[in-house]
């Protein structure tokens, strides 16, 4: 059973919409800025990448929200011609872990206010929440093609939200070394997004005439258990299974012509995908062949997958992809790793 990739909803902080946000990035548009708030220890600004449609001073709560629906009402818009009733669709969350600053209201607040969207649509949600940070968009994607392979669904979202923002969040990652300021250069730029996917079978795709811009051949993810946080040092092993899991989908001399990854300046990372490579280099065209956005938009967490996925299909509508296979992959903070495969749609 093949899924597709219909559409995707984007919101970045360089983009409000799934297409700007794919032109920006491929121009090299960047919107790092100073946060107007928070200091780290020694009292120096600290970069992050803001959503500059947002007001800088929103609660964390409502920048969720805010770009949780606007995602989510981009990703809807196949139906608006779609006279009929779509009945229950499955909505997979991908969410952050726990954490300082994550406001415990954030998932029934969103719960709510996504009543607006299945009133326009005339669909109704069922919404999952999954909090595997950087992994948890791959993870909601796996998930939902569970769900319409069971066919408990003819259509299912997934995706993810995250934010940064909250200062008790910022304080947080300066205290786990994870945020890139004067005392560690090794950090990340915190950022903020949301997105979603919206996926269904093939034979679902033809009968309601809609198109697809990709095609999801594998999902996988694993977990690390020497990732940075520990003393060991990491080979990489988390990440090899789950690359492992999705690259044995290729026919034989098929290659994976262009990469698409959360890497974000924090040194392991770079480490562990080298270390990856040397198991497995041959299943690649050109292992350099990466698009890692992180330097432009920040370090987008929760969100990571479906934003990096959302610039695979944009390649493709736009007809600018490096060949047609190609790989999406996610690393967490908690260790783990995602995975998945997209062969672009020849329609």
């Amino acid at each position: 059973m093949t899924i597709e990739i219909i559409k995707c909803g984007t919101q970045s902080p360089v983009g409000t919409w799934t297409s700007m946000t794919a032109a920006n990035i491929r121009t090299g548009m960047a919107r790092i800025t100073t946060h107007p708030k928070f200091e780290d220890e020694t009292w120096s600004p600290v970069k992050v990448a803001m959503a500059g449609f947002l007001d800088a001073e929103m609660p964390n709560k409502y920048r969720f929200l805010n770009m949780g629906l606007a995602a989510l009402e981009e990703v809807m818009e196949p139906f608006v011609d779609i006279p009929s009733s779509l009945g229950t669709i499955p909505l997979l969350v991908g969410m952050p872990g726990e954490r300082a600053g994550l406001h415990s209201g954030t998932e029934n607040t969103f719960s709510t206010r996504i009543r607006s969207v299945e009133y326009r649509h005339r669909v109704r949600f069922k919404p999952e929440f999954l909090p595997y940070e950087h992994a948890a968009g791959l993870i909601a994607l796996k998930n939902a093609i569970l769900k319409l392979e069971n066919k408990e669904a003819e259509f299912c979202v997934a995706g993810g939200i995250e934010s940064y923002m909250s200062l008790k969040t910022l304080k947080w990652l300066e205290e786990t070394e994870n945020l890139k300021c004067s005392n560690n250069k090794w950090g990340f730029i915190p950022g903020e997004a949301a997105g979603f996917y919206l996926l269904a079978t093939t034979e679902t795709v033809k009968k309601h005439r809609l198109s697809s811009l990709a095609q999801v051949i594998a999902v996988a993810d694993a977990k690390e258990e020497q990732s940075d946080s520990t003393e060991s040092v990491c080979v990489g092993n988390g990440l090899s299974q789950a690359f492992a899991r999705v690259l044995d989908s290729l026919s034989e001399g098929e290659q994976i012509n262009q990469v698409y990854c959360d890497m974000n300046g924090q040194r392991h990372r770079i480490d562990e995908y080298s270390y990856t490579l040397m198991r497995m280099g041959s299943y690649f065209e050109d292992p350099n062949a990466i698009i890692a956005p992180a330097n432009l938009w920040g370090d987008l967490g929760a969100a990571s997958a479906p934003l990096l996925i959302s610039l695979v299909t944009e390649a493709a509508r736009k007809g600018y992809a490096r060949g047609n296979h190609h790989l999406v992959f996610t690393s967490a903070l908690n260790g783990h790793r995602a995975a998945a495969l997209l062969k672009l749609s020849s329609n």
